[in-house]
């Protein structure tokens, strides 16, 4: 729009031009007559800028009624050089609203210095990003970009190092951050327009935050590169600059130069070699030594194998996981700058397929296959079906419908798994919906609100009947695929099915974003779901308001949470009415803790190897306390301006006090980032606020092929003091004041999950105690010291069967149904255990006796121990001859003292007893609890001296009788209302104990303690609903209780 002296442009104007949200398509024709295929639509012009004037392309005519102006660019050239080559220049980003009568409003921008080589290449550029802000005049005039307020966020120095191609053989990329807010533009760019680095963090306005060396090989004749070698650094915690991560890429392309294959290889940097120099041409300078360091860790291949027809957007990606095979080095991962993938071992992996893109690259369908490897196969797992229900502008999701899919593998008559590479033998599970409603953006195309709704599928529904196999799933149309989902969670008219139920939710407000689209502060509020007339209503019950902080990859590093407790205002409002529980504000909100997180040491996948945790309590817990715990600090920019809000949790001294916290050490993950190997130490604070670590535990993790927790292996120790440590030196989880002393160790193992797959159903628990309270500690416990690993044993099927240094000692068997609420089970089987230990052909109290007799001094023993003791050795011999087919006068007395030692005992459940607990709830709080107390009974054989006890592990030996009901039930006030605090603690409680009647008015056993259908322990454990629901029977008769 504007022309120098020598006729170069000095301002640019770039548009954008969309098609009108209710055209179909665009009038347009060859000239042969033939319409235009799918893909070749590549101009958008504005009617009313050219006035229905028709364009003529070669052999295209477009008409450019159905198009508007959406979005462009402006360009200010401030200098060239004398080759007409741009040196200096601003750029304005823009977009326009209302369609009809279009404004122009700018949001962002950026400030260019380019330094160009004698052969035209860019050897230096500088670009200072900043975001535009409205004035605060009324009459604001939103064309003039002199106008807006820049913010000024960071500038980008990128300095390269041309090879005889013109490539860019190596570049350091460095970001730096400014110090201070509300710069100006003249403290930033000197007079000659120059943005001079080390004067702005001379000056402290500016610090280098972080950046990469990029060394690049091997060009396409498009200038991509083939090799790439990156080295990442950062400042650190302690305000060094180092060295953290850096990738080796080897890419592939087409001939017409789309990206065909990538495959990506992660190293990390050990810590003496982590130092961050710089050359005087301002390359930072990667040594060979700390080139030979690199720590490889993992790998990754991703292939685009299927394009869209406009060979724009890959419609089929496959995306390949690898982890480094245990004793590979550097020299076996590298030839030179090639990757060679053999050094890894492909673990797990995904299959991405999408769906028609609109014009800004967003697919409206996305499908993904989850799988692990298995001996060599893949076996999937699970997927995920991703409808971009509604797209605003193009580029704005406003409602997304997310289906949570199972493949279930199924198995032969014998119960093994069929063979995991035939796509005919897995089922389609869908597990849950989650619809996402985008409500509300910035200008930075951001979110600021947002809605989360989570629909969980209901018993008997979750197959996927249309697509029942996954062979079927697979070959099909996305479109087809969603269609039968969406129909299986709502009818025509937009109303769920029975198939499922809207439990929860969340609802965020996202306060502040920094200027790379990350969350800074937002609110997040929690709710459940209540029904009333047919209708469903948000019930709010928690609040968080979270700061985060990033680093470079974008892993949250810290987090201050505020817990925030929401109370329904019930002397103002109607309580029995469920729709005024949609409304936030006719809650009372009590601010009680406050958590601070801190993540160290992230690996090549953002799993942090160290975590630590604060805990607080709010000094001042009173009604609507929250905004007394924050300040101003961050600035929020809205459409109409810049605004400060109270963003920034108060020091924590001045509004909390520490309580307690813990410190984990995260050893080894499983392929979705669980867990598997960790140590958590815990610490408290004393009333004078000192420090001190007193307990932690070992734990070992094992996972499903769904990455959910099928097994956690917790060894609990002590942490005691030594000598006379510092208050420095307490506070020090692994300070050597400290010595650990193994005391327990329980196995929690889940056997199966209920229909939505997220909770437990079938759980084991076995207790045990350490052995000898002098042999527990790290050394005795651990294999390879404080960081090793527990002794494990386990049998062919991958059961614990002994735990070095522990005794196994009880243990429950657990059965969870009928999930409510926010995950709380209403009934829960407990069936507890101790365990026996006997002797190879001894029962358990001949053991008992047996053990006895040979712990007595033998001048203790008489003439009948003697007897005793030689029939019991008999017996183990009879027992050993058998089991190892040989003659009883094989077996010497040194196998039967062998078989008397404990680790080679026999170690058998004898159940004792157990509870079925009845929970009942009102608005996901627990009002009422019936625990169903009941002995399990082993029956006996013979009479007097052959009295004999049966086999205890055949559950049908036990008799089952119920002999006591215990309900607790929280109180009403006078008008009907439970009494609860305002954090929903229970103010007031009543407590019945119920006996069974056993004997008649002439103590003649009456048989009320057996329940017909579950008289023994066998039948029991295969409780259905139908005999659940005797209980309540039972106890409700007067005659029995």
């Amino acid at each position: 729009t504007e022309l120098d002296a020598y006729g170069n442009p000095t301002i640019i104007e770039t548009r954008e031009y969309e098609l009108k949200p209710d055209g179909e398509d665009f009038n347009g024709f060859y000239e042969n007559g033939e319409t235009p295929l799918e893909g070749d639509l590549a101009l958008t012009l504005d009617e009313s800028m050219l006035q229905k004037l028709n364009l003529t392309l070669p052999s295209y005519t477009i008409e450019t009624s159905d198009f508007y102006w959406k979005s462009g660019r402006k360009e200010v050239i401030e200098e060239r050089d004398f080759e007409d080559r741009v040196l200096r220049k601003w750029t304005y980003q823009y977009s326009i609203e209302n369609i009809e009568d279009p404004l122009t409003k700018y949001f962002e921008g950026t400030y260019e210095q380019l330094v160009f080589d004698l052969n035209g290449k860019v050897v230096e550029s500088r670009t200072l990003q900043f975001r535009m802000i409205k004035g605060d005049e009324p009459d604001f005039n939103y064309e003039d970009e002199n106008l807006y307020v820049k913010d000024y966020t960071e500038i980008i120095i990128k300095k390269n190092k041309i090879d005889a191609h013109g490539n860019p053989q190596e570049t350091t990329e460095n970001h730096y951050r400014f110090t201070q807010k509300n710069l100006t533009k003249e403290q930033i760019i000197e007079d000659n327009g120059d943005i001079d680095i080390d004067n702005l963090v001379g000056g402290g306005l500016s610090e280098l935050e972080y950046g990469s060396k990029i060394y690049s090989y091997q060009f396409t004749h498009k200038g991509s590169p083939k090799r790439q070698i990156i080295y990442n650094y950062i400042k650190d915690r302690d305000g060094n600059l180092v060295y953290t991560d850096g990738q080796v890429i080897n890419s592939r392309f087409k001939a017409d130069g789309r990206l065909f294959e990538k495959v990506t290889a992660d190293f990390m940097l050990p810590d003496n070699f982590r130092a961050v120099n710089f050359a005087s041409n301002g390359q930072a300078i990667i040594t060979e030594e700390t080139a030979d360091a690199r720590e490889f860790l993992t790998a990754r291949r991703e292939t685009n194998v299927e394009w869209d027809s406009a060979h724009k957007n890959a419609t089929e990606i496959h995306i390949e996981e690898y982890d480094l095979v245990s004793g590979n080095t550097i020299e076996d991962v590298l030839i030179g700058t090639k990757v060679r993938l053999d050094a890894f071992l492909h673990v797990f992996g995904r299959e991405i397929k999408k769906l028609n893109f609109n014009t800004k690259g967003i697919p409206e369908y996305t499908l993904t296959y989850e799988y692990v490897m298995v001996d060599g196969d893949k076996e999937y797992v699970d997927g995920k079906m991703v409808w971009n229900k509604e797209i605003e502008d193009e580029k704005r999701i406003t409602e997304i419908e997310t289906y949570d899919l199972e493949f279930r593998l199924l198995e032969d008559e014998d119960g093994n798994p069929l063979p995991s590479d035939n796509l005919d033998n897995y089922e389609v599970i869908v597990r849950k919906v989650t619809t996402t409603h985008n409500l509300e953006y910035d200008s930075f195309n951001n979110i600021l609100k947002s809605e989360v709704k989570v629909y969980e599928v209901g018993d008997g529904h979750e197959l996927f009947e249309p697509f029942q196999l996954l062979s079927q799933l697979y070959t099909s149309n996305l479109q087809d695929i969603q269609t039968a989902l969406h129909d299986k969670f709502q009818d025509s008219d937009g109303n769920m099915t029975d198939a499922f139920a809207w439990k929860r939710g969340t609802y965020t407000e996202n306060l502040c974003y920094d200027n790379k689209g990350q969350v800074l502060v937002n609110d997040v509020y929690h709710y459940t779901v209540e029904e009333q007339n047919g209708s469903y209503f948000r019930k709010y019950k928690t609040l968080e308001k979270n700061n985060l902080k990033y680093d470079l990859r974008g892993n949250v590093i810290e987090k201050i949470n505020v817990q925030v407790k929401m109370k329904f205002d019930a002397e103002n409002y109607d309580i029995n009415d469920y729709s005024l529980y949609e409304t936030r504000s006719n809650y009372i909100y009590f601010a009680t803790d406050i958590e601070h997180i801190r993540n160290y040491n992230p690996d090549t996948r953002g799993n942090f190897h160290k975590v630590e945790q604060d805990n607080y309590s709010i000094n001042d817990i009173t009604m609507n306390n929250v905004d007394s715990i924050f300040e101003s600090d961050e600035s929020t920019y809205w459409d109409d301006g810049l605004e400060e809000t109270e963003l920034k949790v108060k020091p924590f001294e001045t509004v909390a006090t520490l309580r307690n916290g813990t410190v984990k050490e995260n050893f080894s993950f499983n392929w979705r980032g669980g867990v598997q190997k960790q140590t958590v130490y815990y610490y408290d604070v004393d009333e004078s606020g000192i420090k001190q670590f007193n307990s932690g535990e070992t734990i070992l993790n094992q996972y499903d092929r769904r990455a959910r927790n099928i097994e956690s292996v917790i060894a609990t120790f002590a942490m005691e003091i030594t000598g006379s440590p510092t208050v420095e030196e307490l506070a020090i989880y692994n300070s050597e004041v400290y010595s650990r002393s193994y005391e327990t160790l329980t196995i929690k193992r889940t056997l199966s999950f209920d229909p939505s797959g997220d909770y437990p159903e079938e759980v084991n628990i076995r207790n045990f105690d350490i052995e000898d309270e002098n042999i527990a500690s790290i050394d005795d416990i651990l294999s390879g010291g404080v960081n090793g690993d527990l002794q494990i044993l386990r049998d062919a099927g991958g059961e614990v069967t002994r735990v070095e240094g522990f005794r196994e000692i009880y243990g429950s068997e657990i059965l969870y149904q009928d999930y409510q609420g926010e995950g709380i089970a209403t009934r829960v089987l407990t069936d507890n255990y101790v365990i026996q230990e006997r002797i190879l052909g001894l029962t358990y109290f001949e053991t008992q006796e047996y053990l006895f007799l040979l712990a007595l001094p033998e001048e203790e023993r008489t003439e009948d121990d003697l007897l005793v003791m030689e029939e019991y050795k008999n017996k183990i011999k009879e027992a050993i001859a058998l089991e190892l087919n040989i003659s009883v006068s094989d077996v010497t007395d040194e196998m039967v003292d062998f078989r008397t030692q404990y680790e080679n005992r026999i170690l058998e459940k004898r159940y004792v007893d157990g509870s079925l607990k009845v929970v009942e709830l009102s608005e996901d709080r627990i009002v009422k609890t019936s625990i169903y107390e009941m002995d399990y009974i082993l029956r006996k054989t013979g009479e007097g001296d052959d009295e004999q006890e049966l086999d205890p592990t055949d559950l049908s030996n036990y008799d089952v009788k119920f002999l006591k009901l215990i309900q607790k039930e929280v109180s009403k006030d006078e008008s009907g209302n439970w009494l609860f605090d305002w954090f929903d603690n229970v103010l007031e409680t009543e407590t019945k104990e119920f006996e069974t009647i056993l004997e008649d008015e002439n103590e003649d056993p009456t048989g009320n303690e057996i329940m017909s259908g579950i008289e023994t322990l066998d039948l029991l454990m295969g409780l259905d609903n139908n005999l659940y629901n005797q209980f309540p029977d039972l106890y409700n008769s007067p005659e029995l209780i």
